[in-house]
C-alpha cells in the first residue's frame, strides 16, 4: 500500500539537497579563501555532474542498484578527483555531498513515479 507524501515531506527533501548543494558550494572557501573564485567553475561542474548521475540512479533505478551506483560514482569519483592535477582535487568534497544531494533529490522522483 503506498503512502502518500504530504507537502511537508516534499519540502524537506528539497531543503536537504539545498542545503547539501549550498555546503559544496561553499567548501572550497574554506580551503582556498580568496583563491577560491579561480576553482569555483570547477566545483560547480562536480557538483551538478555527480547530483545528476546519482539523481538520475536513483529516478530510474530500483533502490538497491541505485545505492551500489551511488556508492560507485562516490568512490571512483572522489578517488579520481583527489589523484587529478589542480584544480580538481578541490572539487572532492562537493562531488561527495553533490552525490548525497543528487540521492535525496533522485530518491525522492523516484518515490513520486513509483507512486504514479
Amino acid at each position: 500500500m503506498a503512502v502518500k507524501e504530504t507537502r511537508g515531506a516534499r519540502l524537506k527533501s528539497f531543503v536537504i539537497a539545498g542545503a547539501l548543494a549550498a555546503a559544496g558550494m561553499l567548501l572550497p572557501f574554506a580551503y582556498a579563501g580568496s583563491d577560491a573564485l579561480n576553482i569555483l567553475p570547477v566545483v560547480a561542474a562536480s557538483l551538478v555532474v555527480s547530483a545528476v548521475l546519482v539523481g538520475a540512479a536513483f529516478t530510474v533505478l530500483r533502490p538497491p542498484v541505485a545505492g551500489a551506483i551511488f556508492v560507485l560514482v562516490m568512490a571512483l569519483g572522489a578517488f579520481l578527483l583527489i589523484r587529478s592535477s589542480d584544480p580538481w582535487p578541490a572539487a572532492a568534497g562537493p562531488w561527495l555531498l553533490g552525490s548525497f544531494a543528487g540521492a535525496v533529490l533522485g530518491g525522492r522522483l523516484g518515490r513520486r513515479r513509483a507512486s504514479s
